[in-house]
């Protein structure tokens, strides 16, 4: 986010006022819940793997935000599988 809001105050005046998100915060606090001290494989193949959301063949940036909006909404809308 540093760099975006950085690139953001030289082009606009003033820093990207969106808070920072993490998917892969939110999935690993989820799955502490249920399986405390447990290691978690983060990246975000993994974590569409695990919440059964389709996984890009490519990887881009559009791509990976499209996966990571999706992990978003899966998590804080839906269940865990």
């Amino acid at each position: 986010k540093k760099i975006l809001d950085l690139a953001c105050l030289r082009q606009l005046g003033f820093p990207l006022p969106n808070p920072l998100i993490e998917v892969s915060q939110i999935y690993h606090d989820k799955l502490e819940r249920h399986l405390p001290n447990a290691y978690f494989d983060l990246s975000l193949d993994a974590i569409c793997k695990h919440l059964e959301l389709p996984i890009q063949d490519k990887h881009d940036a559009l791509q990976d935000a499209i996966s990571a909006a999706l992990v978003f909404v899966r998590l804080t809308k839906g269940d865990l599988p």
